[in-house]
């Protein structure tokens, strides 16, 4: 049964396969093809084949054992029915029996149903229902997948607009999508889970792995905890959640993470893992000093490795969603976290890598004291390997990037990597390309053999290959590129074509005079870079890789989220692991919010802040 559970695939029936669809439906299940209301079809595949289909529509105008259970007057029922889905077909191919298919079919279904409605119909779906004749089955698929049986209908149908009394009652299954589902169907004001998704995202936990064994919440757990038994309370990994969950609502301190565990609610902080204190009779929230410890001393490498591994694994199962090129790119740069030492008083510099597109934090590591970032490329894009390795053998990084023979042992790395000229490497681009990806480099004078042989190329015989402009903001910016192949004479690893990107922007200055009147005037610079790729023509047009080259420029709009949104260069925090921990838990933050498609940070984080129905712990999936 493992065998074929893991090669099970259940999608969306596509437009052409529709026909297929109704034709297994009429032949194989005895109330035929017909669907109705917001219908939205899956098929479930195994190795191609088809095994299984499922149908959903909208839910039964009106059930009297339904609207008892939940709670709904005639009002509350129109309001929220589009909310409540059912599942109208279920049918296992007789090609495709095995055991527990059709449970496990419509699992999978269910975990993607809110987000297809909302993909499709523009509202999420809070509860999927369905009937059962008992006199046919007993509904087990249906209790395995999560729904419980309400009771027994009355015995009659709808004909034609009317009510018919077949004297055959079905029993009425219910299945909640959320763990608030049932009670945001009966309150008299819409819940915030409720609310349409062009107004406030809707949080999908069905889409992000946060609460499996491989979720977020799991590789916290997995941490080692450096505290000593005696006098130990809280487990690391509750303290590190009820920490994020303090970020995502605008703590940017530990005295303000404290005064937010403080503030929770006894389920809230049953839910985030905080410890029953028997003799208090209650769950007793962390103080000051044990979330300052906690954060102070956790061990800052493997908390990077962890939560780098879980955000790859997103990105790599599709949930977070890059830009529109041609693979996966990725943007490298540090930040230094002003204010922030070590024991020798050297500043805290952090090297990074985002996803183009959405900005979603990958990897992360600390750049050496006594080196700079180039050593530090190589260990960063190692984080992203599927195959743990050991500590040691980080070491060979440390002299020269790009030693390493751990890319032999590592997942391909096919991606394409953005760096600005100080990755100008030809170490950095023999290690990408060894692993499998590509990269697009800007050349500068630390390269200035490289340099000075793409400069004297005839770039002025060549047409514009590509031309962009932009307004706004009292700017006006156009942007060139011109593309020629790579000279033989290029001594650059895997080099395939070379590139010059012109820009040109007009700013509008307006300085006021003492007099009170205003003045404007325009303000132009220009500015030209050249730039090589292993990327072919085929792989890569003049337009991607002018939107590579200013995708790169994401990162510091991220850099820039942590300094304003989350005030991480004035943060108190300066000692310790404290400083680079936190700027683990801001990466977390980000890319949660990334994940369900906040687009705004500091809007995201008041959302969060002043709502009180637990919705920061949704977000987490706890």
């Amino acid at each position: 049964m493992e065998v074929w559970r893991g090669s099970l695939v259940v999608r969306l029936v596509e437009d052409d396969e529709v026909g297929r669809f109704s034709a297994e439906l009429a032949a194989h299940h005895w109330l035929g093809s017909r669907l109705s209301g917001q219908v939205v079809r899956y098929v479930a595949t195994v190795d191609g084949e088809w095994v299984a289909l499922a149908g959903f529509g909208s839910a039964v105008l009106r059930c009297p054992v339904r609207e008892g259970f939940v709670g709904w007057d005639e009002a509350a029922r129109s309001r929220r029915l589009e909310l409540v889905a059912a599942n109208q077909r279920l049918c296992v191919l007789p090609a495709g029996r095995r055991p527990n298919l059709a449970s496990a079919v419509l699992g999978a279904c269910l975990r993607r149903l809110s987000g297809d409605y909302v993909s499709r119909f523009g509202h999420p779906v809070l509860a999927v229902e369905t009937f059962t004749d008992p006199a046919r089955h007993t509904g087990a698929c249906y209790a395995a997948a999560g729904f419980f049986a309400v009771g027994a209908t009355a015995g009659f149908g709808r004909v034609r607009g009317g009510r018919l009394f077949h004297g055959k009652p079905k029993t009425y299954w219910l299945r909640p999508l959320h763990r608030h589902g049932l009670a945001a169907l009966a309150t008299c004001f819409d819940s915030p889970i409720v609310f349409h998704p062009t107004n406030r995202p809707m949080i999908d936990m069905n889409t992000v792995d946060i609460n499996g064994d491989g979720g977020l919440l799991g590789a916290l757990a997995q941490l080692g905890d450096h505290r000593l038994a005696r006098g130990k309370r809280h487990d690391l990994a509750a303290l590190l959640t009820v920490s994020v969950a303090a970020v995502l609502s605008g703590a940017n301190g530990y005295a303000a993470i404290a005064q937010y565990a403080a503030t929770l609610p006894q389920p809230a902080l049953a839910r985030l893992g905080i410890r029953f204190n028997k003799r208090r009779q209650c769950h007793v929230p962390p103080s000051y000093h044990t979330l300052r410890r906690a954060i102070r001393c956790v061990d800052v490498d493997a908390l990077d490795r962890v939560v780098s591994a879980w955000a790859w694994r997103q990105v790599r199962a599709g949930t977070v969603e890059g830009a529109k090129l041609c693979r996966l790119a990725l943007a490298l740069d540090g930040k230094v976290i002003r204010g922030a030492v070590d024991t020798d008083g050297k500043q805290l510099h952090l090297f990074s890598a985002i996803v183009h597109g959405q900005r979603t934090v990958v990897a992360q590591t600390a750049v050496d004291k006594k080196s700079n970032e180039i050593t530090a490329f190589a260990p960063l894009l190692d984080l992203l390997a599927t195959q743990p390795h050991d500590d040691d053998d980080h070491e060979g990084h440390d002299a020269e990037a790009g030693d390493s023979d751990q890319p032999d042992t590592q997942q391909p790395l096919d991606v394409i990597v953005t760096a600005d000229s100080m990755h100008t490497q030809r170490r950095h681009a023999t290690y990408v390309r060894r692993r499998g990806g590509d990269y697009v480099f800007i050349a500068k004078d630390n390269q200035p053999t490289l340099l000075n042989c793409v400069k004297t190329l005839p770039w002025w015989d060549m047409p514009v290959a590509y031309e962009q402009t932009n307004t706004g903001h009292g700017r006006y910016e156009q942007r060139t590129i011109r593309v020629l192949p790579a000279p033989t004479d290029l001594d650059f690893p895997d080099a395939q074509q070379v590139f010059v990107i012109e820009r040109t922007t007009v700013d509008t200055v307006i300085r006021k005079k003492k007099n009170g009147k205003t003045k404007t005037k325009k303000r132009t610079s220009y500015v030209r870079a050249y730039g090589v790729t292993s990327l072919t023509p085929q792989q890569a047009s003049p337009t991607d890789l002018a939107d590579l080259v200013r995708n790169h420029w994401q990162i510091e709009a991220h850099h820039n989220i942590r300094d304003v949104t989350f005030n991480e260069d004035a943060s108190q925090i300066r000692t310790g692991n404290g400083p680079r921990a936190m700027a683990v838990l801001r990466n977390i933050a980000v890319n949660l919010f990334r994940c369900f498609r906040f687009n705004n940070m500091a809007a995201a984080r008041r959302d969060m802040a002043w709502d009180h129905t637990g919705r920061v712990l949704d977000l987490l999936g706890i």
